[in-house]
């Protein structure tokens, strides 16, 4: 049973050496899955990021991110064998996300053994660690995670002028090595959390980075133009190292991406997205995928280059059929159809990434009149300008093609939620512009940020797209003033100010904003209005503007990422099992 798994390693150098293992130290050598289950776990999890000396640990030393992360992993002694692991990192504002999806999924198909690391989760921690495609088991989790907690711990001594544990991310960054050291993955894609520069997964030189198309995002730490924010994201571009981007990036961005990889010494190639006439079917929906696929084949191809020439290098009479051209061309123009590997279009209709351009059609006994409505929830993560703009041509597009299939009516609702230093104006005027939601709500996400925005009322953001108001109508709500039930959603209320002055002012016949005092709440008013619709009604939920109410929509419907890989002790090291 899993849960009496022993972990029941012995660490001597000659059963590291046969086990062909990195060589790292283990956990307690009787401790049970049982065990590790009873050592609060979530609590320990969640105390990185949520006491204050953790989050002000996380800004104080970032400006010497890479030394503390290397001081970290001398205390675990993975630093060499980090510099092991074959990676693929991509950087970016918007779709590095699914770029790294695609990457992982492409990969796959070519027979290799992956590993991806991103962020965030959308319902459950170890949805941030894949093997093969699929999130990691609570017991493989629970292994590296306690792993990590108590190396350091036991180790503090020799934490020098850093914390002891690192915050959240880090800290997870941390694990996210470990893991994907046990499992000795073939290749490990790494998503940037914040940044690139100095953020946590920038210390590994990789085989190949990317950098997607850019946008105002993190504005506070990053910058508050696209020239600092793509110096940041640029910060993971290495010597020697190819680098890829898109021709779809921001030209400003552009520059410094080419001044830096000039500097730093790397191949800077820019891909076109995939063309018009290409008749390859995506895994994930919607018409800028195609960048995103386009730069995942590019990252891919270079990946697999090199992994061939190791192969032919270790056994020097091997084949070279298979091995895949990469033009040594400035700018690489848009694949040709019929040039792509069967392998490789297979990866691309296999990808599958939670949360973004994501359908769910919801059962018909629970929701609306059976056999008669239905409901459809539309879920993507979209947080900046632009990305909302690639969410509402997409959400239209499957509206377009429901009211060209079938004879029902549309109705259509709207849950949106951000974080406080993101700007909700320009999301609500592009899609006030492009929608019309017969209902609207506003609800805090089942996790929530503290509140560290510069926008304290709704006059401030108002006035960034031209909107004068009355101080009356532009002031911030005080909290006597609020219902009892959502008293603690004050920024919802600033939001929802915000949606009804851009309303007031719109063609578009958009419905007010409801307050909401939880994502849960929502759900439940959500099903109540899908039980009052007519007959041959299709109800259409858009769920935007932050992935952390996405997560906590999919989790009030009850869904649960794919899951079941896990590790087996074998002969002094990890098995995939």
């Amino acid at each position: 049973m899993a849960d009496m798994l022993r972990l029941e390693v012995h660490n001597s150098p000659e059963r590291r050496a046969r086990a062909g293992s990195h060589g790292t130290p283990t956990l307690k050598t009787t401790e049970t899955i049982k065990d590790l289950e009873t050592r609060d776990f979530e609590t320990k999890l969640f105390s990185l990021i949520t006491s204050s000396a953790q989050l002000e640990s996380a800004v104080k030393y970032r400006h010497v991110m890479m030394d503390m992360m290397k001081s970290y992993t001398d205390r675990l002694k993975l630093t060499d064998a980090i510099k092991r692991l074959n990676i693929v990192h991509v950087a970016g504002t918007k779709g590095k996300g699914s770029t790294c999806a695609f990457v992982d999924s492409i990969l796959r198909s070519h027979g290799l053994k992956t590993g991806f690391f991103s962020s965030p989760h959308l319902v459950d921690v170890t949805e941030r660690f894949r093997i093969c495609g699929v999130p990691i088991t609570r017991e493989t989790m629970l292994r590296s995670f306690f792993f990590v907690w108590d190396s350091l711990h036991s180790s503090k001594d020799s934490a020098g002028p850093y914390p002891p544990v690192p915050s959240f991310f880090r800290f997870l960054t941390l694990v996210g090595f470990k893991i994907f050291l046990d499992a000795n993955v073939d290749v490990v894609i790494l998503e940037v959390g914040m940044g690139g520069r100095l953020d946590a997964t920038n210390i590994v030189t990789p085989i190949v980075c990317g950098i997607t198309p850019l946008d105002l995002d993190h504005t506070r730490v990053l910058g508050d133009t696209i020239e600092q924010i793509a110096y940041e994201k640029a910060g993971i571009i290495k010597p020697n190292v190819p680098c890829f981007t898109s021709t779809c990036q921001d030209p400003e961005g552009l520059e410094v991406i080419k001044e830096v990889a000039k500097k730093v010494g790397s191949r800077l190639r820019i891909v076109e997205p995939l063309g018009r006439d290409s008749k390859l079917v995506l895994g994930l929906k919607g018409g800028h995928q195609k960048e995103n696929a386009a730069l995942a084949m590019a990252l891919s191809n270079t990946f697999l280059e090199h992994h061939l020439r190791k192969k032919r290098k270790s056994c020097p009479g091997m084949d070279d059929e298979g091995v895949l051209d990469v033009p040594n061309l400035a700018v690489l123009p848009a694949p040709d159809d019929s040039k792509i590997s069967p392998n490789t279009i297979r990866g691309l209709l296999e990808c599958v990434w939670p949360g973004r351009t994501h359908t769910i059609d919801m059962p018909s006994d629970t929701w609306g009149k059976p056999g008669s409505s239905s409901v459809v929830f539309h879920l993507d993560g979209a947080h900046t300008r632009k990305s909302m703009e690639c969410c509402i041509k997409w959400f239209n597009e499957e509206i377009l093609m429901v009211n060209k299939s079938s004879k029902t009516t549309i109705v259509s609702a709207l849950v949106f939620n951000c974080s406080h230093d993101r700007k909700c104006n320009l999301m609500f005027e592009r899609l006030q512009h492009e929608c019309e939601f017969n209902r609207v709500f506003l609800t805090p996400a089942d996790y929530e940020r503290p509140n560290n925005s510069k926008y304290s009322s709704p006059q401030s953001l108002l006035k960034e797209i031209g909107i004068e108001v009355n101080d009356d109508e532009g002031r911030e709500l005080p909290k006597d003033e609020l219902p009892e039930s959502t008293h603690h959603c004050r920024w919802q209320h600033i939001m929802g100010k915000v949606w009804d002055s851009i309303r007031a002012r719109s063609e578009r016949k958009n419905a007010s904003a409801e307050i909401m005092p939880s994502v849960s709440d929502t759900i439940n008013t959500l099903q109540k209005f899908a039980a009052e619709l007519p007959e041959n009604t299709v109800l259409h939920v858009l769920f935007t503007g932050s992935l952390f109410m996405v997560g906590s929509a999919l989790n009030s419907i009850g869904w649960k990422p794919r899951s079941g890989l896990s590790f087996q002790v074998e002969n002094g090291g990890m098995k995939l099992i």
